[in-house]
């Protein structure tokens, strides 16, 4: 039934309303339960292209209403026809629709990292440093490059290697 409402079929609201509170959502048909709860979706994008949108949302703690689902529907339409998740999440990103990823309350707070106890240990713990700090921007890099990691992963891990390093 999902699948005749994702192609814009006519279904009975009184079937829709039956199978929105007798499905579990928590199978491989999650993509379904904004596509029942929200008309506008009903026919307006394929498959391939609701169900990673639907993904990105559910995970951003977004939710796809009657008030934004022209506009997801409308930049849907931009991406190619069987986009991943991270390339959804790029172009919801881009298009200010997805905040960046806050930084973890740890990093927050300040913390003492105390003295080094020699300049021998100062340049050693500041060697080490920058030799983990490149590895992880050089990992970060290859991440992004090979299609692994959104933007939004990118930035916050770039910013996370930076405090890391101190």
């Amino acid at each position: 039934m999902a699948y005749a409402i994702a192609a814009g079929k006519p279904v009975p609201q009184a079937v829709i309303d039956d199978y929105m509170s007798a499905t579990n959502f928590d199978t491989d048909q999650r993509w379904a339960k904004p596509l029942l709860a929200v008309p506008e979706l009903r026919g307006a994008l394929p498959l391939s292209k609701l169900v990673p949108l639907v993904s990105v949302m559910r995970h951003s703690k977004q939710t796809i209403s009657s008030q934004n689902a022209a506009l997801l529907v409308m930049l849907m339409g931009l991406a190619r026809n069987e986009p991943s998740t991270v390339e959804v999440d790029d172009l919801l990103y881009a298009k200010g629709v997805l905040d960046p990823y806050p930084l973890p309350e740890a990093y927050l707070k300040q913390v003492d990292v105390g003295q080094q106890s020699c300049k021998f240990a100062e340049v050693l713990r500041r060697t080490l440093a920058d030799q983990a700090r490149d590895k992880r921007l050089t990992d970060l890099d290859k991440a992004r490059a090979d299609g692994a990691i959104s933007m939004r992963d990118f930035e916050l891990g770039k910013q996370l290697v930076i405090l890391d390093h101190g």
